[in-house]
């Protein structure tokens, strides 16, 4: 009887053994893995049977992942399911812009993001301080990761023919605008904080996250927002509505967005640098948010600037056309509706100079550092160029202009666009001059004195 049991144990130890040697060997043929980050009451069996469809997945996952894990898991441990395991494939999110110190965390190690990689499911990605990131997900949704934010890809699958991506995402803190693509069947599309889970509809919505509350803001479309102490705790929260979701709370029901800001009367879509922005908010506006995003299919955060005040100058961006979204924020910390508008800037020339070298000739030079070529000089007799005398236009930044002498010009610089548009102006400079009889005055005035 004791020969039994004892080689009974050699056999199962053996069968073990070979087991355990099999996935080591297996573990090195999958070329990747999806890594699934244990939330709160996931068991091995839950796991294998939602996502896997392997047989006695359970029992194999820990020697595959080598270690011994127990039947209830720690939030936060993380699991490697070879991909061949999967019931539906993984989808990657190609990282279509960067701007600033964004970081990808991948298991153990941390390193920087680069432009059109791709990435998988149980990947992080870090913005720092002045950071963004955009996103493109398989179904064609986009989102962009604003400064100071954490976003976990916890589950990327595609499922079956149907082509449905679900795509499950926790953010940690910070914030994220996104338009997922509306498409039959609609793609799934949820975003969990520390305090709610929303899930989106089809949708254009921004979120934001701390330790103790979220905020969302719906701009087209609809969100349910579910809190996770009580699943049956949920909220529709419709386009033009918003909502603070806090820790341990219950939800409260959404409340109207604040309405867009409305831009000055004389806001012109073509600016000369610096430009300075103004705008008029509804009452209620606690501070406004003003972003620059490249004038591009997706979103690139650019630049993002919050004040209390009505009016922004923007000061170092290139001669471009933009797209410049304002948003007023409440007292609760709500993003209201966005205004949206199209800015080109262009930079003006600069330091003027003006000079008389002779009788009926001025020259004039200009400092530019701006992408236009062409230059449009203007010669006036009035500060306001309703009376221009002269207009020249030069490839160069230097001209010489026929002038004669009057008792005061003034001179200013525009940059032409290729249709001769003008496109930025130069502040102006006056250039006064003294009549020959003054000149003879100053010169024989002396030799009288002496007589």
């Amino acid at each position: 009887m004791r020969k039994s049991i004892r080689a009974w144990r050699f056999v199962k130890t053996l069968g073990a053994s070979v087991v355990l040697l099999c996935l080591v060997l297996t573990q090195k043929t999958y070329a990747e893995d999806w890594v699934y980050t244990v939330r709160k009451g996931d068991t091995l069996w839950d796991l294998c049977i939602e996502y896997t469809v392997r047989k006695n997945c359970w029992m194999e996952i820990g020697p595959y992942n080598e270690v011994d894990f127990p039947p209830s898991l720690a939030p936060g441990t993380r699991i490697r399911f070879p991909t061949a395991w999967l019931k539906n494939r993984p989808q990657e999110v190609e990282v279509i812009f960067l701007r600033g110190d964004v970081q990808i965390a991948e298991n153990t190690e941390t390193r920087a993001a680069t432009l059109n990689e791709h990435l998988s499911t149980g990947i992080k990605i870090l913005t720092g301080d002045d950071a963004s990131a955009t996103l493109l997900f398989a179904d064609g949704t986009t989102l962009v990761m604003e400064e100071n934010s954490e976003l976990n890809l916890d589950t990327l699958s595609q499922h079956g023919e149907a082509g449905m991506v679900d795509s499950r995402l926790r953010l940690l803190k910070g914030k994220i605008n996104s338009k997922v693509t509306k498409r039959e069947p609609r793609s799934r599309f949820r975003v969990s904080t520390p305090s709610s889970v929303a899930a989106v509809r089809g949708t254009e919505f921004s979120v934001s996250a701390d330790s103790e509350a979220t905020r969302g803001s719906v701009y087209e479309g609809e969100i349910a927002m579910e809190s996770l102490s009580d699943s049956a705790d949920s909220k529709s929260v419709q386009q033009g509505f918003g909502i603070v979701a806090k820790k341990g709370e219950a939800l409260p029901e959404p409340v109207k967005l604040l309405p867009a800001p409305t831009l000055a009367d004389d806001f012109k879509t073509n600016q000369s640098l610096p430009t300075k922005v103004l705008w008029q908010s509804a009452k209620g506006t606690k501070h406004t948010i003003l972003q620059v995003l490249a004038d591009a299919e997706n979103d690139e955060l650019l630049l993002k600037q919050q004040t209390d005040a009505r009016e922004l100058v923007l000061n170092g961006l290139a001669d471009d056309c933009y797209r410049l979204q304002l948003n007023s924020v409440d007292s609760a910390g709500i993003v209201g509706m966005p205004a949206k508008t199209r800015l080109c800037v262009y930079s003006a020339p600069k330091d003027l100079l003006a000079k008389r070298i002779s009788k009926n000739e001025i020259e004039l030079s200009w400092h530019y550092d701006g992408t236009e070529k062409v230059f449009m000089v203007d010669a006036a007799s009035d500060a306001e160029f309703s009376t221009v005398l002269s207009s020249s236009i030069t490839e160069e930044k230097r001209i010489s202009l026929q002038l004669p002498k009057q008792k005061q010009l003034y001179f200013r610089v525009q940059t032409l666009n290729a249709k001769e548009e003008a496109l930025a102006t130069s502040e102006s400079i006056a250039l006064q001059e003294k009549s020959d009889a003054w000149v003879l005055l100053y010169i024989f005035l002396p030799l009288l004195l002496a007589l």
